[in-house]
């Protein structure tokens, strides 16, 4: 029954990979119709059908599915005349250009870049929208570092232009378009140091927030001497996931001779185990209920809360948790490394929250736009109580079945993880070891039949079998619950970490599941993630140095079944001591940095 499903299910995607294929043909058919009017033309004739179809062109189906290998050499050649006439146009013209422009290639790919002295450039929504949008699916190391860099070009000159001299309403128009759809996400995901393009975004969005009457400081009254440190969590939506179970560390091993535990959230704690797990770990709950920005920074500001801890991942691009972050909610907002394994560049936040074992030596002080601090011991804990993936029965569903090869790998990076460069060293492991499978997890449950998605997947499969390596031996497999990532990992040969974005919460059923980690030591602390984790357990010689030694210790450990069984009995031992499981330690190390900071409270 289950096989004749999934037939079922690979013969409706591939019905639905043949007609999306078919409507992408189509649509670039019209546009290619639609940049023969705009180039060649008649003036008069856009006179007549610009203005009448303007509205719906920029944000139609034309306007979508930029194609996920770059233009090909006829696009590239009707941007080049697009640029070249662009420079010569004004008023509508200018915009019908740009709208061409727009429709055939992703701002990085299209030859031309924007000048936001141009009345049209910075006051144009779409314009801005489309400066900041990127594909998901990144075909080569080469394009990856063009958008990189396009990526460091925009943000340096918003830099720059947030420091010159501009006209109110300029400012204004500028700082909202930016606030609403500023992303760095590409950049997230490479080695590059996002400092300075969150410090960019963060100086637009607290300027779009000032102006648009939010108070962004506060001043709260004095300590009472002696008084318990009052330390918040700040976790939106509060439920049994990775993100959480981080979050709970940081109130259960606190001291409540010395700490106050607030765990401040939208919604009311879930019930059951979970709920009871975080409700030991904090000793009061705020429920913070309202959608409205200022009622959630008044609720916040009035808990008086002398550390605020944000315990949300704060992204690489805009969202509602940042503009609320913006603000001061307590007397110092601490970014923990371990939830969010970025920058954000926002004034309000005064420290990052780290540890020795996941920086690069010498080099952590440039990556963050707060002030590093310290942390002993490991940079992570997770407290899963009787959640713990170690109890959980393994009446659970099954997972999908393996393909039964000799070798199987296995990486549950998201699919901003699987960039160009790993995908390349997923490919030349699998040559050298002939007899193996790559399993890839997790996809959104949604992700299955969506048409961009199908495509997504297709892109990834082409470029495995474009290789030479047979579209059978790549599986792609939809969301799993813990349980069973657990019971698959038990059948898994080699746990493949993703790079240059390791993985910190992904490695965890593997680590369970006694299965050996090949990690790799990255250049950024997001880039350490697992390795630090590799050696907190005493298992550095699975943290290569390079991507060579990376794809040379994944083979030595496929080819060798004794080599596979004595880091299982390893990993099983050092993971029964595992500091990153040990709220307790945890707390003690929290708690030591807290009293430093509060020396500037008292």
């Amino acid at each position: 029954m289950a096989i004749e499903l999934r037939s079922k299910a690979a013969s409706l995607a591939q019905v639905c990979i043949a007609r999306l294929r078919a409507s992408q043909a189509l649509r670039h058919g019209l546009r290619l119709i639609f940049a023969a009017l705009v180039l060649a033309g008649p003036r008069r004739w856009r006179a007549l059908w610009w203005p009448r179809w303007r509205d719906w062109l920029r944000w139609s189906w034309l306007s979508i599915d930029r194609p996920l290998h770059g233009p090909g050499w006829l696009d590239r050649w009707i941007l080049g005349r697009a640029v070249r006439q662009l420079r010569a146009a004004t008023g509508e013209d200018r915009l019908l250009v740009l709208q061409l422009i727009m429709q055939f290639a992703y701002a990085f790919d299209s030859l031309w870049y924007p000048d936001f002295a141009d009345p049209v450039v910075r006051g144009n929504r779409e314009i801005l929208h489309y400066l900041f949008d990127f594909p998901i699916f990144i075909d080569s190391v080469a394009r990856q570092d063009r958008i990189v860099g396009f990526i460091r070009r925009l943000y340096g000159d918003l830099e720059r232009l947030h420091a010159a001299p501009l006209e109110a309403d300029v400012r204004r128009e500028i700082a909202e378009h930016v606030a609403e759809h500023y992303s760095f996400m590409p950049a997230l995901f490479s080695d590059a140091t996002l400092r300075p393009l969150a410090r960019a975004a963060g100086r637009w969005l607290e300027t779009h927030l000032r102006l648009a009457g939010h108070r962004l400081e506060h001043a709260f009254p004095l300590r009472m001497p002696g008084a318990r440190l009052r330390v918040g969590v700040y976790v939106q939506d509060i439920e049994p996931r990775n993100e959480s179970f981080l979050a709970l560390p940081f109130g259960l091993g606190l001291d409540r001779g010395r700490f106050e535990p607030v765990l401040v959230t939208g919604r009311k704690l879930p019930e059951g185990d979970f709920g009871a797990l975080a409700g030991q770990a904090f000793e009061r709950i705020a429920v913070v209920a309202t959608e409205r920005l200022d009622e959630r920074v008044a609720a916040i500001r009035a808990l008086d809360l002398d550390f605020l801890i944000l315990a949300n991942t704060v992204t690489a691009q805009t969202s509602g948790l940042q503009q609320l972050y913006a603000h001061r909610l307590a007397r110092r907002h601490i970014m923990p490394v371990a939830i969010s394994p970025n920058t954000t560049g926002l004034s309000t936040t005064d420290y990052t929250l780290t540890s020795a074992n996941t920086e690069p030596k010498g080099e952590a002080e440039q990556h963050y736009s707060e002030s590093v601090q310290w942390l002993d011991g490991t940079f992570n804990c997770f407290a899963f109580g009787p959640r713990d993936p170690r109890l959980v029965p393994t009446a659970e569903a099954e997972p999908p079945a393996l393909s039964g090869r000799a070798v199987t790998f296995a990486s549950g990076g998201v699919i901003h993880k699987l960039g160009p460069g790993l995908r390349q060293s997923f490919i030349r492991i699998l040559r050298r070891v002939p007899d193996s499978e790559l399993v890839l997890y997790p996809f959104n449950p949604n992700w299955m039949l969506n048409p961009k998605v199908l495509g997504l997947r297709q892109a990834l499969l082409d470029e495995f079998t474009a290789a030479g390596i047979a579209a059978e031996r790549v599986r792609i497999l939809p969301a799993m619950t813990p349980a069973q990532i657990l019971q698959m990992m038990g059948r898994v040969t080699v746990y493949l970490d993703t790079f240059p974005f390791s993985g910190g919460a992904s490695v965890l059923e593997p680590i369970f599941a006694a299965c050996p980690i090949v990690t790799l030591r990255g250049r950024t602390q997001r880039g350490l993630l697992g390795a630090g984790m590799m050696r907190s357990l005493g298992l550095g010689e699975l943290v290569a140095d390079d991507v060579a030694g990376y794809e040379a210790t994944a083979i030595a450990i496929a080819r060798s079944p004794e080599r596979r069984a004595e880091l299982a009995a390893r990993l099983k031992t050092a993971t029964a001591a595992a500091p990153f499981l040990d709220p307790a330690q945890f707390g003690r190390h929290l708690g030591a940095v807290l009293e430093r900071l509060a020396l500037g409270l008292e």
